[in-house]
C-alpha cells in the first residue's frame, strides 16, 4: 500500500510551499491535487466541469477527485506528500485501501494572516478574489477540518503556519 504524509491547512497557510520542502528534503514525491486539476485541459468536458467548480472556490466531487489523483500517482514507490488531498472524509474513505496516511501535518493560524498572503501572492489565479477566498475558508472549515478528528491525535501534528517559511519548516522537520 502506498504511504503518504497529508499536509492540510486553510487557504494561504503555505501547504504547497511546505509540502515541496518536505518532498525535496526527504526524497518524497509531492502531489498537489490543485496543481493536477489546474493542468487539465479546460476545453474538455472534464476540464469544463472541474474549472467551473474550482474557480468559485468549491471542491470537485470526491469520487472524481480520487479517480483523477489515483490515476496520476499510480506506480509510485516513494512516500507521497499529499498537498490538498484528501480534502474531506469522503475522499479519505475512498482512498483508505490504496493510500496509508502515516502522518498529518495540519497548519493553523489566523485567517486574516492567510488572507493577506493570498491577496499578495500575485499568481493571478481566478480563485484569489476576496469573495472566493472567504468561501474557501468556509469550505475548508466545513469539509477539511473534520479530517483531523478522522485521522486521530496519534498521527495529526498541528503547527502554527503564521511565522516565516524557514521557521515553519523547522517545526515540520521535528514531526517528520
Amino acid at each position: 500500500m502506498q504511504k503518504a504524509i497529508l499536509v492540510v491547512g486553510p487557504p494561504g497557510a503555505g501547504k504547497g510551499t511546505q509540502a515541496k520542502l518536505i518532498a525535496k528534503k526527504f526524497g518524497y514525491r509531492h502531489i498537489s491535487t490543485g496543481d493536477i486539476l489546474r493542468k487539465l485541459n479546460k476545453n474538455t468536458t472534464l476540464g469544463k466541469k472541474v474549472f467551473a467548480l474550482i474557480n468559485k472556490g468549491n471542491f470537485i466531487p470526491p469520487k472524481l477527485a480520487v479517480q483523477i489523483t489515483l490515476n496520476y500517482i499510480k506506480s509510485n514507490k516513494k512516500i507521497l506528500v499529499l498537498d490538498g488531498f484528501p480534502r474531506n472524509i469522503t475522499q479519505a474513505k475512498l482512498i483508505k485501501n490504496k493510500i496509508e496516511v502515516i502522518k498529518v501535518i495540519a497548519f493553523t493560524g489566523r485567517n486574516s494572516v492567510f488572507k493577506e498572503r493570498l491577496m499578495n501572492r500575485g499568481q493571478g489565479r481566478k480563485d484569489d478574489t476576496i469573495t472566493v477566498i472567504n468561501h474557501r475558508f468556509e469550505v475548508y472549515k466545513k469539509e477539511t477540518e473534520p479530517l483531523l478528528k478522522h485521522y486521530g491525535a496519534q498521527i495529526v501534528h498541528k503547527l502554527n503556519a503564521e511565522p516565516s517559511i524557514k521557521a515553519i519548516f523547522r517545526e515540520v522537520e521535528k514531526v517528520i
